[in-house]
């Protein structure tokens, strides 16, 4: 079951959690479009108050690496969706706007 849930406080946990989202399988429409809710949910609700600055400085190569690598895996979570029509058009143009997802 997908979820979101949990204590917000660190960015490695809510890194993780996106990370995770974006790794899981949705072999149905209904599964990617709650993945890609809870994904946007996550990231457009992240206490960044409760970030330790210093430890996102000292990770920040890191960190960038790491939220490329889960744009690419929602590049290929639409990509699968658009071909064998999973979503609507609309719907997957809104994902893509929200999350910053680059259509190609």
């Amino acid at each position: 079951m997908l979820s979101a849930a949990g204590p917000q406080s660190s960015y490695e946990h809510d890194l993780a959690v996106i990370e995770r989202l974006s790794a899981t399988p949705a072999d149905k429409a209904y599964e990617l479009e709650k993945a890609l809710q809870l994904i946007y949910s996550r990231a457009a609700t992240a206490n960044l108050d409760a970030y330790d600055v210093r430890d996102v400085a000292k990770d920040a190569v890191s960190i960038q690496y790491r939220l490329f690598d889960v744009r690419m895996r929602l590049r290929e979570l639409n990509q699968t969706a658009r071909a064998a029509n999973r979503l609507s058009e609309a719907d997957l143009a809104r994902y893509e706007r929200d999350l910053r997802c680059p259509r190609e």
